[in-house]
């Protein structure tokens, strides 16, 4: 009977052993499958951040462009009304006005090109920063489910070692002493 309570004991820990493992790694699949999720979540986000940033940065070039080529037609078209009446001062004007117009052109141009970059180096930035932190979770959520793990198999072990000895103490001692 103690040989049997014995082998029970073994199966029984090994079943116990083999379910700890399968719900470690259950945690462990239920975890990266999460940061990988949260990842993906993260790189969608700042990819669109980023595409709507370049958008609004191309559609405020855009007008920009627009209204300075706007104000350049104005500025021509009063510059040859102004012609009838004054030639030269009528073309000093007209070039006066066409530096302007392009100076602001340029600067506008500049300008959002500069909000463009910033835009898109931030976008960046914050999606490494992301990406680095779900990384961190990941590498932190294996590393726990693998301490798990170890601890579960190590106190399994133990009990196996200790249900051994119990039965082999059992086993000596009827052996030694005989029943009445």
């Amino acid at each position: 009977m103690n040989y049997l309570g014995l082998l029970t004991s073994v199966m029984l820990n090994h079943l116990g052993l083999l379910a700890s493992v399968m719900m470690n790694y259950v945690g462990l699949l239920t975890s990266v499958m999460m940061n990988y999720l949260g990842l993906l979540t993260s790189v969608m986000m700042n990819y669109l951040g980023l595409l709507t940033s370049v958008m609004m940065n191309y559609l405020g070039l855009l007008t920009s462009v627009m209204m300075n080529y706007l104000g350049l037609l104005t500025s021509v078209m009063m510059n040859y009304l102004g012609l009838l009446t004054s030639v030269m001062m009528n073309y000093l004007g007209l070039l006066t006005s066409v530096m302007m117009n392009y100076l602001g052109l340029l600067t506008s141009v500049m300008m959002n090109y500069l909000g463009l970059l910033t835009s898109v180096m931030m976008n960046y930035l914050g999606l490494l920063a992301s990406v680095m932190m779900d990384y961190l979770g990941l590498l932190t959520s294996v590393m726990m489910n693998y301490l798990g793990l170890l601890a579960s198999v190590m106190m399994n072990y133990l009990g196996l070692l200790t249900s051994v000895m119990m039965n082999y103490l059992d086993i000596q001692i009827w052996d030694g002493i005989p029943p009445i």
